[in-house]
């Protein structure tokens, strides 16, 4: 297994971002790179935008599957379907991506021992549709450099999006043994999570990519450009949704089943104050957790706030 980096594009009606996309994956700085791209069905001309990059570049791949799959199973499906990487990275239709961003991914985690699961993300530059520049990511302000997080930092915070991450192949089994026993895990939030708990999770404050913000973006209420956005979110998701942090539950339960042998003793406490049941005394263990969860002030005390109701 060398050095090799699979790409996992999933395209859906997406003809008028993908070429942009297709054309900054192929001019990467780093050359030892594989894309693999499953359309999901599109209507439009996405699939003859895809088999022209196919037929023209030698290390672009169409690959046959399902249509109709959604998210995150297009993504879980593809993944499963290519083996014998050392490393793999998402790859969304609608971003561009910076040429230097594989190489340093592949820099860091090529120090690191493949036998643990390893994942490395970075910042982003936030941008319209037009790729006019909004803002960078606001976690990197608190970052001067690439630096390794612990799961306190990544179990609410750490602005990890999977369109950033490259992950070893330990990573990659681990995901996929997680979505034989939960029905469609999220695969950013279980990477992060799980290689936090049972690996190394990198962050680069560098931003590696641009963020493209549009009405269609399927993250676009998730992760809005703006600040009121980003709190409404917030918000929402921490006293009005039903499924608050469900994601979350789900993957620390699976962990704390199916992968219990490999949590750090460092993590052992956490995982257990998180998982099920969400008995009063954690609930108050939680609230007065002597560590931050959150980088500014006004996100952690809506979080101790949920931890005191029971929404967490």
């Amino acid at each position: 297994m060398n050095n090799t980096v699979a790409i996992i594009l999933s395209v859906y009606n997406g003809e008028k971002y993908v070429g942009d996309q297709l054309k900054s994956l192929v001019n990467q700085s780093y050359k030892n790179i594989e894309v693999f791209i499953h359309d999901d069905g599109s209507c439009d001309n996405s699939l003859k935008i895809i088999k022209e990059y196919d037929e023209k570049y030698n290390n672009v791949h169409l690959v046959p599957d399902a249509k109709g799959l959604g998210y995150p199973k297009c993504f879980i499906s593809l993944l499963r379907n290519v083996e014998g990487y050392r490393y793999y990275a998402f790859c969304d239709q609608d971003d561009v991506w910076h040429t230097d961003k594989i190489e340093h991914g592949v820099k860091c985690l090529s120090e690191y021992n493949f036998k643990v699961p390893l994942l490395y993300y970075s910042a982003v530059e936030y941008c319209d549709a037009n790729l006019n520049h909004i803002r960078d990511s606001r976690f990197a302000a608190d970052k001067k450099r690439i630096e390794e997080l612990d799961l306190q930092s990544l179990l609410f915070g750490g602005e990890a999006m999977g369109m950033t991450f490259l992950f070893n192949d330990v990573a990659r089994k681990e995901l996929l043994n997680a979505n034989d026993f939960v029905d469609n895990v999220f695969k950013d939030w279980f990477l992060k999570l799980y290689c936090a708990t049972c690996g190394k999770v990198f962050y680069n404050p560098k931003p590696s990519a641009k963020y493209r913000r549009h009405d269609n973006a399927v993250t676009n209420n998730s992760n809005p450009a703006n600040k009121f956005g980003r709190y409404k979110g917030q918000i929402m998701e921490v006293f009005f949704s039903e499924n608050s942090f469900v994601e979350q539950k789900r993957i620390i339960e699976f962990i704390k089943t199916y992968s219990s042998d490999a949590i750090k003793k460092n993590n052992e406490i956490l995982i257990e104050l998180f998982s099920e049941p969400n008995t009063m005394r954690k609930r108050i263990k939680k609230v007065f957790w002597p560590y931050r969860f959150r980088n500014r002030l006004l996100d952690e005390l809506g979080y101790r706030f949920a931890f005191a109701i029971g929404k967490i």
